[in-house]
C-alpha cells in the first residue's frame, strides 16, 4: 500500500496550533488510511479520508466535526 503521508511528515491544521507528526501508516481501506501520529506530544491514531469518500457522503465532514468537538469538550 502506498501511504498518503511519509514517515516523519509534519501535518499542519488551521484549527490547531500544533502540527501532527506522522510516525507510520497503520493501514487503510475504502474510506482512507490510518496513521500513527504524535500530536501535542501525545501519541494517537489519525484517520485521513479519501476525497472520494467525502464526495459519496456529503454529511460525513459535518458528523466528524461534531464528533471531534464532542471529544474535545468531554471530561473523559
Amino acid at each position: 500500500m502506498n501511504a498518503m503521508f511519509r514517515e516523519g511528515a509534519s501535518l499542519a491544521f488551521s484549527s490547531t496550533s500544533s502540527p501532527a507528526r506522522v510516525i507510520r501508516c497503520l493501514g487503510g481501506g475504502g474510506q482512507g488510511q490510518v496513521f500513527e501520529v504524535v500530536f501535542a506530544g501525545e501519541p494517537m491514531a489519525m484517520k485521513w479520508y479519501f476525497a472520494s469518500c467525502l464526495q459519496r457522503d456529503p454529511g460525513l465532514r459535518e458528523r466528524l466535526r461534531d464528533r471531534k468537538s464532542t471529544r474535545l469538550n468531554s471530561s473523559h
